[in-house]
């Protein structure tokens, strides 16, 4: 113990008595349980005294630690959130409890609730901060292991939901189909009906099956093309060209999830609708970054009918009107455009999206 803590303690200069009362009170620091630890209120705010306990909780022990500021503590993480509030406290000279992330002398990280109030002198200015510490890491290992459960179990029963609704969903299409076959007169309806459950239960199936919030564009187009492709006999070729990191940088939003699956297949299912046959002329399902914003673009052979405007509302059957007005709010465009022998449809995704 150094000779400024003695004094901080005592009350005494070196070789006076050290009254009772403070001797007391020095013994009872050295006997609680919980790390303590007395810095002045200047400066880097320097430590003048640290008992047993502090030692045996940081591995620094008094003779090391002593007139270094307790910002050693911080290690590499000195932005910590509840440092901000613990440096407002020391500015206005009050008390506080905080949970810090601090390191020991070996390194190693412990969860560190530390209770800081100002002693003031006998002009009522702030002189020095008392801090009890106490090692938190095990009660909050054990919190996060029960958020941890229980975000698994939520996200289990969540997948579980997901899984079912899209089984019932693919129920209902089958049961359309039957009508579709059992009535040909309500058969193009009924099928393009079926399409649209089929894709709706398309993002129950991802969702189900990997548990997030968002969908990859890429992703979703992939399993609306092969939905599609299977339930109709015109091909349909698609193209990934991801980003830089091999994969698309646009994710959908669990909520718009189900609206851009429905324009997808609507694309497709018109494409397939309406495009020509012939060699070469399926349908093609083309996915790329452009730098800004994903572009998935699905082509067909033929000719745009004379006076189409999909702005306008002139010229389009229900799908389109249908995937119009399913466009999400956020920066999202629908286009569709006359190439060469070509119709290009294109939807472009903003990772906003």
């Amino acid at each position: 113990m150094g000779e400024d803590t003695k004094h901080f303690l005592h009350g005494a200069d070196r070789g006076q008595p050290a009254p009772q009362p403070l001797d007391l009170c020095r013994k009872a620091l050295e006997a609680v349980d919980h790390g303590v630890m007395i810095a002045k209120a200047r400066g880097d705010l320097p430590i003048v005294y640290v008992n047993p306990a502090f030692e045996q909780l940081t591995g620094y022990t008094a003779d090391v630690i002593l007139n270094r500021s307790w910002r050693v503590l911080h290690g590499d993480e000195p932005d910590q959130d509840d440092l901000i509030e613990l440096k407002n406290v020391l500015s206005a000279g009050e008390s506080c409890k905080v949970v810090l992330r601090h390191y020991r002398r070996d390194g190693s990280r412990f969860m560190n609730h530390l209770s800081l109030s100002p002693v003031r002198d006998e002009k009522g200015d702030v002189s020095h901060f008392i801090a009890v510490m106490e090692d938190a890491t095990e009660r909050f290992q054990w919190q996060e292991q029960r958020v941890a459960e229980a975000e698994f179990q939520r996200d289990m029963l969540v997948r579980e939901v997901h899984h079912r609704i899209k089984n019932s969903l693919q129920g209902v299409s089958g049961l359309l189909a039957r009508h579709a076959y059992a009535r040909p007169e309500l058969g193009d309806t009924l099928k393009e009906a079926g399409a649209q459950v089929n894709a709706i239960a398309t993002v129950h199936g991802l969702q189900g099956r990997v548990m997030r919030s968002e969908l990859e564009a890429r992703e979703l187009v992939e399993a609306i093309a092969r939905v599609a492709g299977a339930a109709n006999d015109v091909p349909i070729e698609v193209h990934l060209e991801p980003g830089p990191d091999g994969v698309s940088p646009v994710r959908v939003n669990s909520d718009e999830g189900v609206a851009v699956a429905l324009i997808i297949n609507e694309l497709i299912l018109n494409a397939q609708k309406h495009g020509t046959g012939g060699e070469g002329c399926g349908v093609t399902v083309t996915v790329r970054w452009d730098g800004a914003e994903t572009v998935i673009e699905v082509e067909n052979c033929g000719e745009l009918p004379a006076g189409f405007d999909l702005q306008q509302g002139r010229g389009l059957g229900t799908g389109l009107e249908l995937a119009r007005s399913m466009l999400p709010p956020k920066p999202s465009t629908l286009a569709i455009s006359q190439r060469p022998g070509r119709v290009v449809a294109a939807l472009r995704l903003s990772a906003a999206t």
